[in-house]
């Protein structure tokens, strides 16, 4: 992935992050095929960046709560489901640390209104 700002192009690596996914959801059926699904799931995101003489790491962690159209059908012995909709996202915390030619600094981020 390349990254430009206005002073230099970044070529450097972005790597995955690992996190985790935690919540509960409820569906409140419309019909055997239609429902809705809602629910509240904490998450983490974030990304690490790995170059010659820097290395950023983003952590973040969110409230999230979906609203999704679901649509539930039978194949034989299996049962699918599809889930379409938005999210609405709440920043609860997050740190960011970066390590640049032997110094260390790390950040809280703070939420805005």
């Amino acid at each position: 992935m390349v990254d430009k700002d206005d002073q230099e192009t970044y070529s450097d690596d972005f790597n995955m992050n690992p996190g985790f996914h935690l919540g509960a959801t409820i569906n409140f059926p419309y019909s055997d095929v239609f429902s809705i699904e809602t629910g509240l799931l904490l998450s983490t995101k974030g990304y690490n960046i790995k170059g010659e003489n820097i290395n950023i790491n983003l952590n973040l962690m969110y409230l999230d709560i979906p609203i999704n159209a679901k649509a539930s059908f039978e194949l034989g012995d299996i049962k699918m489901y599809g889930l379409l909709g938005p999210y609405i996202g709440l920043g609860i915390s997050g740190k960011n640390k970066i390590k640049s030619d032997g110094e260390k600094n790390s950040e809280s981020i703070n939420w805005g209104s």
